[in-house]
């Protein structure tokens, strides 16, 4: 008797350098005033086993910068997920600067390292301008330049 096998998809190992990406960030209105911030963020990745990202965020802060906790997972392309979870920065203004981010990876392949998100300045700050004075920013965009995990 001969048995056909599917190939299976091969398990993510835990480790991923990404060579870019990009960044989507979904938020509850903010402008030149502190106040809380929650919204979800989503992206995709380049160069790597990692596909994408979904999650969420809460935090505070205002057009010109935000510091959020935020709850992700990490999607392989083989379909495995990674969570992660933990502070992060976004800083704004009119020529906001690249940023650095570090989150622990709490469960999946990779658990107990770090991701590191490396972002390079907002998309379009000059659009930005006319949302945040009338307290009404929601959507933001910026390149990643690199991630690593593991």
């Amino acid at each position: 008797m001969l048995f056909a096998l599917s190939p299976q998809a091969a398990a993510a190992t835990g480790t991923a350098s990404c060579t870019g990406g990009n960044l989507d960030i979904q938020t509850s209105p903010i402008g030149m005033s502190d106040g809380p911030v929650n919204g979800t963020v989503s992206g995709t990745f380049s160069g790597c086993d990692l596909k994408s990202v979904e999650g969420t965020f809460t935090g505070t802060g205002n057009c010109n910068d935000v510091n959020a906790t935020v709850d992700a997972d990490l999607l392989w392309n083989n379909g495995d997920k990674t969570h992660v979870s933990g502070p992060f920065h976004v800083p704004g203004g009119t020529v906001p600067p690249a940023a650095s981010n570090t989150l622990p990876a709490t469960s999946g392949p990779g658990a107990g390292t770090n991701l590191v998100v490396n972002t390079g300045p907002l998309d379009n700050p000059a659009g930005m301008v006319g949302p945040c004075m009338s307290d009404g920013a929601r959507s933001i965009s910026a390149p990643i330049q690199s991630v690593t995990l593991g």
